[in-house]
Protein backbone atom coordinates (compact mmCIF):
# COMPACT_ATOMS: atom_id res chain seq x y z
CA UNK A 1 0.00 0.00 0.00
CA UNK A 2 1.72 3.18 -1.28
CA UNK A 3 1.28 6.52 0.44
CA UNK A 4 1.71 9.75 -0.92
CA UNK A 5 4.97 11.66 -0.38
CA UNK A 6 2.98 14.14 1.94
CA UNK A 7 1.40 11.51 4.62
CA UNK A 8 4.54 9.27 4.65
CA UNK A 9 6.38 12.03 5.89
CA UNK A 10 4.56 12.46 8.77
CA UNK A 11 5.03 8.82 9.83
CA UNK A 12 7.36 7.91 12.36
CA UNK A 13 10.74 6.76 11.48
CA UNK A 14 10.80 3.92 13.57
CA UNK A 15 7.75 2.13 11.92
CA UNK A 16 9.56 -0.30 9.91
CA UNK A 17 5.92 -1.96 9.05
CA UNK A 18 5.44 1.30 7.18
CA UNK A 19 9.08 1.99 5.73
CA UNK A 20 9.03 -1.25 4.56
CA UNK A 21 6.09 -1.54 2.94
CA UNK A 22 4.57 1.82 2.29
CA UNK A 23 7.73 3.87 1.19
CA UNK A 24 6.37 5.97 -2.12
CA UNK A 25 10.17 5.96 -3.48
CA UNK A 26 12.38 3.22 -1.85
CA UNK A 27 15.92 3.54 -2.90
CA UNK A 28 16.84 0.26 -2.48
CA UNK A 29 15.93 -1.49 -5.89
CA UNK A 30 12.61 -2.75 -4.67
CA UNK A 31 10.17 -1.02 -6.48
CA UNK A 32 11.71 -0.37 -9.73
CA UNK A 33 8.28 1.22 -10.88
CA UNK A 34 8.18 3.93 -8.58
CA UNK A 35 11.91 5.31 -8.89
CA UNK A 36 13.69 6.20 -12.08
CA UNK A 37 16.65 7.30 -13.17
CA UNK A 38 16.64 11.15 -14.61
CA UNK A 39 19.47 13.45 -15.65
CA UNK A 40 20.25 16.67 -14.19
CA UNK A 41 21.31 20.06 -16.14
CA UNK A 42 24.61 18.85 -15.96
CA UNK A 43 24.41 15.36 -17.19
CA UNK A 44 24.21 13.87 -13.78
CA UNK A 45 21.99 10.93 -12.96
CA UNK A 46 19.94 10.92 -10.20
CA UNK A 47 17.04 9.06 -8.66
CA UNK A 48 13.72 10.59 -8.48
CA UNK A 49 9.93 9.42 -8.18
CA UNK A 50 8.47 7.98 -11.23
CA UNK A 51 4.35 9.80 -10.44
CA UNK A 52 2.96 12.20 -8.88
CA UNK A 53 1.61 11.07 -5.80
CA UNK A 54 -0.11 14.10 -4.80
CA UNK A 55 -1.67 14.00 -7.70
CA UNK A 56 -3.01 10.84 -7.40
CA UNK A 57 -4.15 11.30 -3.69
CA UNK A 58 -6.31 14.15 -5.49
CA UNK A 59 -7.72 11.96 -7.84
CA UNK A 60 -8.70 9.34 -5.07
CA UNK A 61 -10.40 12.20 -3.15
CA UNK A 62 -12.36 12.65 -6.15
CA UNK A 63 -13.02 9.37 -6.75
CA UNK A 64 -14.24 8.91 -3.25
CA UNK A 65 -16.86 11.78 -3.53
CA UNK A 66 -18.85 8.61 -5.59
CA UNK A 67 -17.84 5.94 -2.65
CA UNK A 68 -21.72 5.43 -2.00
CA UNK A 69 -22.80 4.96 -5.59
CA UNK A 70 -19.66 2.67 -6.57
CA UNK A 71 -20.05 0.35 -3.27
CA UNK A 72 -23.40 -0.65 -4.40
CA UNK A 73 -22.51 -2.02 -8.13
CA UNK A 74 -21.94 -5.39 -9.35
CA UNK A 75 -18.04 -6.00 -10.24
CA UNK A 76 -18.78 -5.23 -13.85
CA UNK A 77 -20.78 -2.11 -13.39
CA UNK A 78 -18.34 -0.82 -10.72
CA UNK A 79 -15.30 -1.48 -13.23
CA UNK A 80 -17.41 -0.13 -16.43
CA UNK A 81 -18.41 3.27 -14.18
CA UNK A 82 -14.46 3.23 -12.94
CA UNK A 83 -13.60 2.90 -16.48
CA UNK A 84 -15.76 5.72 -17.66
CA UNK A 85 -15.10 8.11 -14.93
CA UNK A 86 -11.64 8.01 -15.48
CA UNK A 87 -12.21 8.98 -18.88
CA UNK A 88 -13.87 12.32 -18.50
CA UNK A 89 -11.96 13.33 -15.75
CA UNK A 90 -9.00 12.94 -18.08
CA UNK A 91 -10.31 14.83 -20.84
CA UNK A 92 -11.42 18.07 -18.20
CA UNK A 93 -7.82 18.02 -16.99
CA UNK A 94 -6.59 17.61 -21.00
CA UNK A 95 -9.00 20.58 -22.02
CA UNK A 96 -7.68 22.87 -18.48
CA UNK A 97 -4.35 21.92 -19.49
CA UNK A 98 -4.73 23.20 -23.09
CA UNK A 99 -6.29 26.20 -22.43
CA UNK A 100 -3.30 27.28 -20.17
CA UNK A 101 -1.13 26.73 -22.46
CA UNK A 102 -3.65 29.03 -24.75
CA UNK A 103 -3.52 31.39 -22.43
CA UNK A 104 0.05 31.52 -21.97
CA UNK A 105 0.90 31.76 -25.44
CA UNK A 106 -1.48 34.85 -26.01
CA UNK A 107 0.16 36.26 -23.17
CA UNK A 108 3.47 35.66 -24.71
CA UNK A 109 2.11 37.40 -28.45
CA UNK A 110 0.89 40.60 -25.80
CA UNK A 111 4.39 41.00 -24.63
CA UNK A 112 5.76 40.92 -27.92
CA UNK A 113 3.87 43.32 -29.12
Amino acid sequence: FIVDTYHYNNHKESDELCRKWCNPAPMDGSQPNLVIIAIDAEGRPYLKRAFNTQVCEQLNAWLGGFAAILKRMTANNFNWMIHVMLYYHTQIVQSKQQRNEEDEDEDEQEEEE
